[in-house]
């Protein structure tokens, strides 16, 4: 006949490492009763529910309400010294012949300890991206040591000659995972170590060109991105031009570039960026003259280049004369002049003063010698016409005109 009454004195379930799992199955000893295994065709079997006297430098510990076959859990230990946790388990049997179960008549208590193993850590970030000036540094401790190690990584670089370092220097960014062994106990812990970078120092750029030729009217704006503000700014630029500033304004047509350092001394090198500015202004003119004194037959004809287009005219001249024309006509003797504004506003051209000319008025001297005789002909008549070119001399000297130039 089985008692079928569990009845188990207290349990050691010996020292094991942090992070490790531990498994007690009863069995019984002098005095106590497991009931288990198959008598007489009633086939036996006892499980156990528990609590946990909570320990706060142990993790995984936790009450069970179900029925294990076996007392087991997976703990970790936060310390640095050896740690114990208390279960008090109950045990409850059944059999094949009954639906009724039996509980102990009493609880027994086991107890773990657990052994220390503490990976202290340093890391250091990369600094820019793309770098490998990122490192980890461990210490272990809660054990004598001496201690093995074992680094693997997802992402990252293990240097050669590392793999089985303390320490990892000289990586770039990624998942580190270091598995740390204590040869004096042959307990093992494995954590894993993300080293970070910024993203990538990056830089966008807006530039405004020169309205006029010659002006200084252009300008750059950036926006620098990524890496670790704040920033600093280097920029060069035509005639030595040099500036700190993030934007740039009032400048002259050239090709401008600028260096961004970030907080951890990441430099990025912008594109180069040419300000430009439109073609000189520029004028070409003819003119035609009046022919006859005091007459309006001049004319002014111009064409202008650079700039932008369209052109507006603004000429003056003599008596108040004004005008928007690009080309003029009907021009009386005088002085003109023209000013010329492009699209954008640039700064005038004024062509050269453009004088149209006119001849010398006609003028006309005479002289007369008169008959000394009755009905003689001995009478004579000089007349002298002077004008641009030339003076003309006419003589009519008895029956005909003589005349010559000079």
């Amino acid at each position: 006949m089985v008692d079928p009454t569990p009845k188990i004195t207290d349990k050691d379930a010996g020292e094991i490492c942090s992070g490790s799992p531990f498994t007690l199955i009863p069995s019984a000893s002098v005095g106590e009763i497991i009931p288990s295994g198959t008598t007489n065709g009633v086939t036996y079997n006892t499980t156990y529910t528990w609590t946990v006297v909570p320990n706060p430098n142990v993790e995984g510990e936790s009450d069970q309400n179900t029925g294990q076959s076996s007392i087991s859990q997976t703990l970790t230990n936060t310390s640095n010294t050896v740690q114990t946790v208390t279960y008090n388990v109950t045990p409850t049997s059944t059999n094949s012949n009954s639906q009724n179960s039996c509980q102990g008549t009493s609880t027994f208590k086991v107890t773990v300890r657990v052994r220390p193993l503490i990976i202290n850590k340093v890391l250091s970030n990369v600094t820019c991206s793309g770098g490998t000036n990122g490192s980890i540094s461990i210490t272990p401790s809660g054990t004598t040591g001496p201690y093995s190690y074992a680094w693997t990584t997802i992402g990252g670089v293990i240097p050669a000659g590392m793999e089985d370092d303390a320490n990892l220097t000289g990586v770039p960014a990624g998942s580190y995972t270091v598995r740390v062994t204590d040869s004096s106990n042959g307990c093992e812990k494995s954590e894993t170590f993300v080293l970070t970078e910024p993203t990538q120092l990056a830089i966008s750029e807006i530039q405004v060109n020169n309205a006029c030729f010659g002006g200084n009217t252009g300008s750059i704006s950036i926006t620098a991105s990524g890496g670790t503000a704040p920033y600093t700014y280097a920029w060069t630029g035509p005639n030595s031009f040099t500036s700190t500033n993030e934007d740039l304004s009032a400048l002259v047509a050239g090709t401008y570039q600028v260096t961004v350092r970030d907080a951890n001394a990441c430099t990025a090198v912008g594109s180069q960026i040419t300000i430009t500015e439109p073609a000189q202004l520029a004028l070409t003119q003819s003119q035609v003259n009046n022919i006859c004194f005091g007459g309006n037959t001049g004319s002014i004809s111009i064409t202008a280049s650079g700039g932008t287009e369209p052109y507006t005219y603004a000429w003056t001249g003599p008596n108040s004369f004004t005008s928007t024309n690009e080309d003029l006509s009907a021009l009386v003797a005088g002085t003109y002049q023209v000013t010329v504004t492009d699209a954008n506003l640039c700064t005038a051209l004024v062509g050269p003063q453009i004088t149209i000319t006119q001849p010398t008025q006609l003028a006309l001297t005479q002289s007369q010698v008169n008959n000394v005789c009755f009905g003689g002909n001995s009478g004579s008549i000089s007349i002298t016409a002077i004008w641009r070119y030339s003076t003309l001399h006419l003589r009519l000297d008895r029956t005909k005109w003589l005349y010559f130039y000079y």
